[in-house]
């Protein structure tokens, strides 16, 4: 079982994209050619240190990071705007783990589950 994961499929295709630019340093001219002139190349301009590394998701000018335990909250400039260090409290079953993340109608959808010595043990609907 998993949290109601909603993915809102304009939310992930710009994920998607993003991540496809930062992970290539996609600049802003983006048409430099490489020695042989076939392949583009790219040059990284900025790097955000976040917290959090299991999903990410966006809000407008909002965007959300997970943690395996965490939830943050960040403007349009990487500013931390919100923070939940204890997201798992007031969970009936006991969970652990945050995986992927969505937001949706001001609502935000986490998948998570009993994490222990690599491998889930036990997850909730």
């Amino acid at each position: 079982m998993v949290i109601g994961v909603m993915m809102n499929r304009k939310a992930v295709i710009l994920f998607v994209l993003c991540m496809v630019m930062v992970l290539s340093g996609c600049n802003s001219d983006g048409n430099k050619s490489d020695e042989s002139g076939d392949a583009p190349v790219y040059e990284l301009e900025s790097v955000h240190q976040v917290n959090g590394r299991q999903g990410v998701c966006t809000e407008g000018d909002f965007y959300w990071v997970s943690g395996s335990a965490s939830l943050t909250k960040y403007d349009s400039d990487w500013n931390v705007v919100a923070e939940n260090p204890e997201p798992f409290e007031g969970f009936e079953l006991e969970v652990n783990h945050i995986g992927d993340i969505d937001v949706y109608d001001n609502e935000l959808y986490v998948g998570v589950e009993y994490f222990m010595d690599g491998e889930g043990i036990c997850c909730i609907m």
